[in-house]
């Protein structure tokens, strides 16, 4: 169910980013973070370059895309530039973060869980 509803939120939120997802990779990963805090992350594959990130941050879904990064995988709030989320992975390690790739980081330490 929340898979669902996560899907269709990004597939709403992100209407302008009009990926090719018609074969996509969808999978959900499970994240524990500093402070206990769990968080629930769907990631969306598209056979084109596109990926996408969505979670549930301060009770809305937010949607977000990849964007250039030197390692691992930046994932930036899709329509906000600078000034909205974003999501860093690099293996099993994350964080998430406001602003942008230089701003505040909210959860640090947030590894894959399992």
């Amino acid at each position: 169910m929340i898979r669902s509803v996560l899907i269709c939120g990004l597939m709403l939120g992100a209407g302008a980013a009009q990926a090719d997802i018609k074969s996509a990779d969808v999978k959900m990963a499970e994240y524990i973070c500093d402070r206990d805090v769990r968080l629930s992350v769907v990631y969306i594959n598209s056979d084109g370059p596109e990926a996408f990130a969505v979670m549930q941050i301060e009770g809305r879904l937010v949607a977000l895309e990849t964007v250039r990064s030197g390692s691992g995988a930046l994932y930036a709030e899709i329509g906000k530039n600078d000034t909205g989320y974003n999501w860093f992975t690099k293996g099993d390690e994350a964080l998430l973060g406001h602003g942008n790739t230089e701003g505040t980081t909210i959860l640090p330490g947030c590894h894959t869980a399992g």
